[in-house]
């Protein structure tokens, strides 16, 4: 697992390196992971040492299946995996900006470079292009989400017991709103990644108020005329999510460098439950967004 220590910070990450069938001008896909499912040590620390790496990834069943034709780089946000930062602070956009500069100056971007957030994960792309002045080209020319919890309200704490992995993980009525009996990505995850979300510390804060009041419609509409959006939503993904998708759909009306696509009879989990369908989803969003 390399690292990249830039300041204040040491950001842990996957790479797959040089695809093999596009070894030059190669597009690279940087993901961007959301709350509680990525890498199975969650430290919270201010400490700055580098220790092993944590595996499995939420990623993991998806990177084997696109690495032939894109560079994949993962990362650890903070408090996630091996990322170390000091002080611990919750400064995503800015993370992301100055993890985007390490891979353009180790020779990791020769060509295109877009953005993949999924979840929680969605929030630090839209943020770095808004805390990007207009006067300045972005270090990036595309964005990709999936299932983006804008407007959405902030779960509850995790000490009052609730189960934020099996709510996020279900399948909704898409009318009612009601979760589908036995259906649930929990229940046929595979175990080393269910336990990302279990065997993490509870003091794990999630996306803070400051950072998630950020994301009003007015910002969203900023960021749609600025860079490509690609926007991919399970239909029965957690209702609150199908709903945030809709909106920013309402909010980029016909411009012609955005798009959405439904994903049918799935969820938030797609990169587990179903992966072959999600990385040729992801394929061809891409084409669209780098064509």
């Amino acid at each position: 697992m390399p690292f990249a220590e830039l300041e204040d910070i040491v950001i842990s990450y996957q790479d797959t390196g040089v695809p093999t069938n596009t070894e030059i001008d190669y597009t690279t896909i940087v993901l961007v992971h959301g709350h509680k499912f990525n890498s199975r040590e969650l430290l919270g620390t201010e400490d700055l040492e580098i220790r092993e790496p944590c595996f499995p990834d939420t990623w993991d069943l998806l990177l084997p299946r696109l690495s032939a034709d894109y560079r994949l780089i993962a990362y650890d946000r903070r408090r996630y995996g091996q990322t170390r930062a000091s002080p611990l602070t919750d400064l995503d956009s800015s993370d992301l900006l100055k993890f985007i500069a390490h891979l353009r100056s180790v020779g990791a971007v020769p060509s295109k470079l877009v953005m993949f957030g999924w979840s929680a994960g969605c929030f630090g792309p839209v943020l770095a292009v808004d805390d990007t002045p207009q006067d300045q080209s972005l270090p990036f020319d595309a964005i990709l989400l999936y299932d983006p919890p804008f407007f959405t309200p902030a779960p509850p704490p995790r000490s009052q017991n609730f189960d934020f992995g099996r709510l996020v993980a279900g399948y909704f009525d898409p009318i009612t709103a009601a979760p589908i009996p036995d259906r649930n990505s929990i229940d046929i995850m595979p175990q080393e990644i269910l336990r990302l979300c279990y065997d993490t510390d509870a003091g794990d804060p999630g996306i803070p108020n400051t950072i998630r009041s950020r994301i009003n419609p007015e910002l969203v509409s900023r960021v749609i005329d600025r860079v490509p959006i690609g926007l991919l939503y399970g239909t029965l993904s957690l209702v609150h999510m199908v709903v945030a998708c809709k909106k920013v759909i309402e909010l980029a009306g016909k411009r012609e460098t955005f798009f959405a696509m439904e994903m049918e009879d799935t969820n938030h989990f797609a990169m587990t439950d179903k992966p072959d369908m999600f990385a040729e989803r992801v394929r061809q969003a891409l084409d669209k967004l780098i064509r």
